[in-house]
């Protein structure tokens, strides 16, 4: 089955992105981070990718050379978008204490922080988006299966 989740880049942009679009090759590939809370290097790739998944909701770091280079809160269902969008929220606060919060308009997003935009060149920043959208597909593959 596939789905639809709205990926959002605090302070910056959004876009819906289609599980549809995921190659199964690349799904493969992602396979591992299935199985929710793990530390795994991340082949072909600068990022290190720390994921925890608690209560239907995760959220992931990708770091390089052991500097986080953003966090990003899952959310998969409308039952978890509050506590989600509550963490965002502290996070966010890292850059300013009364920032608005762009509130996503789905129940299915992934909300990206980016903690330190000066580890990696903007090339890297691009493959690290992709990552995160493959990375929630595989956290929410492994927490639903393929509904």
């Amino acid at each position: 089955m596939t789905y639809k989740a709205e990926h959002i880049t605090f302070m910056g942009s959004s876009v819906v992105r289609d599980s549809n679009d995921i190659y199964p090759e690349t799904v493969e590939f992602f396979k591992p981070f299935q199985a929710g809370s793990m530390n795994e290097k991340i082949d072909r790739s600068p990022f290190t990718c720390r994921v925890t998944v608690d209560k239907g909701m995760a959220i992931f770091d990708l770091s390089m050379k052991g500097n986080i280079f953003c966090t990003t809160v899952c959310c998969f269902k409308k039952a978890d978008k509050e506590p989600a969008m509550l963490y965002v929220k502290n996070l966010s606060s890292i850059y300013e204490k009364n920032i608005v919060v762009r509130q996503p308009s789905s129940d299915c997003f992934l909300y990206t922080v980016v903690i330190n935009p000066f580890i990696c060149s903007p090339d890297e920043a691009q493959i690290a988006g992709e990552i995160e959208f493959y990375v929630y597909d595989a956290i929410r593959r492994g927490i639903y299966g393929n509904d």
